[in-house]
């Protein structure tokens, strides 16, 4: 199987990168828990400031988008109306996140400004629903919508001002989706040329049944990132 490939819409950006020797100290790491009663959460994204997002489980049927303040208070996020599921995945510096709710309709796009109150972002043109999966300090949101005809994924991103675009996939792509935006409004993501996977099959990075706990780790003072291998 050869690696996946990724996937840059925007301009072409050079970067260089030193990694610095691994310091010898531990990370620390602290549970977050759940919601009261709930039986399974997980953070996806984290600020500068130390504000994580997520989601808990308090059914099987039952997910909703919540955030952990700098000190570890959970707090559920307000659920657009009519849906009956959410998710954060991403937070930008301004305490601005960004996710998705399940409703009638399947998922749809969403933005919990930093006052809590929840945006649907809508479909951009030929797109139904969707996910956002990350936005930038300057509220750029990238993520996927999908076809409105065929139902496959096409990568997506929201400008500031909410309006929505559907980004180009490669030539022989079946489908696509956008994972990171900076500032410029640079979308990063991955295309897959391959059919989706047969009905039944596992699909890596959904949620599993099970009593998983959502965890932050710190760097201790000095601490030096560790490179990945």
């Amino acid at each position: 199987m050869r690696p996946p490939r990724h996937t840059a819409w925007g301009a072409l950006l050079a970067a260089t990168a030193v990694i610095a020797p691994a310091a010898p100290a531990s990370a620390v790491t602290t549970d977050l828990g759940t919601l009261p009663g709930g039986r399974q959460s997980s953070a996806t994204g984290v600020n500068s400031e130390g504000l994580t997002v997520g989601w808990a489980r308090l059914s099987a049927n039952a997910t909703y988008a919540t955030r952990w303040d700098p000190q570890g208070a959970i707090s559920r996020l307000t659920s657009p109306k009519g849906s009956t599921g959410s998710e954060a995945l991403a937070v930008d510096d301004a305490g601005v996140i960004v996710g998705d709710a399940t409703g009638s309709d399947g998922q749809e796009p969403v933005r919990w400004n930093a006052d809590g109150t929840v945006t649907r972002l809508g479909a951009p043109p030929g797109g139904k629903g969707g996910v956002a999966q990350a936005v930038s300090g300057n509220c750029f949101i990238a993520g996927l919508t999908y076809d409105a005809t065929s139902g496959l994924r096409r990568a997506a991103r929201w400008s500031p001002d909410g309006s929505a675009t559907v980004l180009p996939s490669l030539p022989g792509d079946r489908q696509a989706w956008a994972l990171g935006v900076n500032s410029s409004g640079v979308a990063v993501g991955v295309p897959q040329s391959r059919p989706p996977p047969a009905p039944g099959a596992v699909e890596p990075g959904r949620h599993g049944a099970g009593t998983a706990r959502a965890a932050r780790r710190h760097r201790r003072p000095g601490q030096r990132p560790q490179r990945q291998r």
